[in-house]
């Protein structure tokens, strides 16, 4: 024998089903963000540790004939700035991280807490800047290669 449809979900937030459910709900949508801000987090780390390695190695290789020719300060010049971004990138990835971590402790205890909102932002900023020190790197790495290949 089958049982017949049960009673509709209640709709009263004094109902503690009702909250339990909107809770289960919160917590899925947090896991969710948790999940896409932890996976944006090591795509800037990676990109830019990454970018960091390859340009050194590149110029590395490259700067055992150029650094003798005192000429190529500007060369030297946008190499260091761009390793320069690139190692911001990291700092301030591995920041963002830092930060999520204390701004999902802070909103798993008290969903509507203004220090981990403002805990929330600061990491939102930080991940934001990580990207623009990725973006000032790739500028400056750009510029140095048309030096060496105009």
């Amino acid at each position: 024998m089958t049982e017949g449809p049960s009673d509709p979900p209640s709709k009263n937030p004094a109902d503690p089903e009702w909250r339990k459910r909107r809770h289960e709900f919160r917590l899925a949508r947090l896991n969710g963000s948790l999940s896409f801000a932890t996976s944006g987090m090591n795509a800037l780390l990676l990109a830019n540790g990454a970018a960091t390695l390859g340009l050194l190695q590149f110029f590395g290789s490259l700067f055992k004939e150029t650094i003798a020719n005192a000429k190529n300060a500007k060369l030297v010049r946008n190499f260091v700035l761009s390793c320069s971004g690139f190692s911001a990138g990291v700092v301030l990835a591995v920041a963002t991280a830092v930060l999520a971590f204390i701004a999902m402790d802070l909103l798993r205890e008290d969903y509507k807490s203004k220090l981990g909102a403002q805990f929330r932002y600061a990491g939102l900023t930080t991940a934001l800047l990580s990207l623009l020190a990725f973006l000032f790197g790739i500028y400056f790495a750009v510029a140095a290669v048309r030096l060496i290949r105009p």
